[in-house]
């Protein structure tokens, strides 16, 4: 997850700098936001991975993106979920980085590496006592034609 998601949170603070002509007083906001959606979007993979199996596309047809019905109303929910969990857990970060004056705001970062590895932590063992409890049923869920 990291490998994936560490060059986009990157770019993304390089452009806000860059572009924004902010100078690098307010870096606090844009390095919290991404640290502590890379942990919890980490647990949140693992988590809604074992909450809601479903089967992977057939490797038979070329651009099969057919998750065979298994997208319904309740991981609908859980994307909606997932949404206000990322809410909920970066605010810290914004509102210490935002709000506390320069050299002060970049205490925003340890708070927001506190709440990403607590955030994968968490979703590391909803999805570990998930496995332990249905084994079976998430294979069956993910290899049922």
């Amino acid at each position: 997850w990291a490998i994936v998601m560490t060059p986009f949170v990157v770019v993304a603070t390089a452009a806000v700098r860059i572009f924004g002509n902010l100078g690098t007083d307010r870096l606090a906001v844009p390095i919290a936001v991404g640290i502590s959606m890379m942990g919890v979007g980490a647990g949140l993979v693992v988590a809604i991975s074992a909450k809601a199996p479903y089967p992977v596309p057939e490797m038979k047809k070329t651009f099969s993106f057919n998750t065979r019905g298994s997208f319904n109303g309740s991981s609908f929910g859980l994307i909606i979920l997932a949404v206000v969990i990322f809410a909920a857990t970066t605010a810290p970060g914004v509102l210490l980085g935002a709000l506390l004056p320069n050299p002060v705001n970049y205490f925003a970062i340890p708070v927001a590496v506190a709440i990403g590895a607590l955030g994968a932590w968490i979703g590391g063992r909803v999805a570990i006592t998930r496995m332990q409890r249905e084994p079976d049923r998430i294979l069956f869920a993910v290899t049922t034609a």
